[in-house]
């Protein structure tokens, strides 16, 4: 289940201003936040990446992603969270997950919650309207894998004109 933080000290309205000061520093930009993932060969706790926690203090969801899209006409869609999609037959060994609920919503602090098999018409549509793009984690040295944001980015601009 997408529980905050291990820190209960910070009101779940703390995460809302923070992505609220984002989406104000961003304009009319698209940007993705993602968790990353978890190393099954580890035997240590996932822990995401830290600009993910800090926008929405879930800690329990590796694969999740934060859409950021300020310019959005519908309020609840200037901040999306996209979970990865149940599995019942892995869920049996590390826990059950929640499906997507208001119980949910509630828990993460995030008003619209859809599976990662979604962000794809969501960013199309996103990126169709506001023509601008801005990466949100750090960029890579030339001899280092590309961010997430920036690989995604790429793709999404070979398929979008202008």
């Amino acid at each position: 289940m997408a529980t905050r933080t291990s820190d209960p000290e910070i009101p779940m309205r703390e995460y809302e201003q923070r992505r609220t000061k984002l989406m104000r520093a961003i304009g009319k930009s698209v940007g993705l936040v993602f968790a990353g993932t978890h190393d099954d060969h580890l035997n240590d706790t996932f822990r995401p990446h830290p600009h993910f926690e800090y926008l929405t203090g879930v800690t329990t969801e590796p694969g999740a992603i934060l859409m950021i899209d300020p310019s959005h006409p519908h309020e609840a869609r200037r901040a999306i969270l996209y979970l990865r999609p149940l599995n019942p037959e892995l869920e049996q060994w590390d826990g059950l997950r929640s499906p997507i609920s208001a119980a949910l919503r509630d828990a993460c602090g995030v008003r619209t919650i859809y599976r990662t098999a979604a962000l794809g018409r969501f960013l199309n549509e996103a990126v169709q309207r506001s023509q601008r793009l801005v990466c949100l984690h750090p960029l890579a040295q030339y001899n280092q894998p590309i961010s997430p944001d920036l690989k995604i980015f790429r793709d999404v601009m070979e398929r979008v004109p202008g």
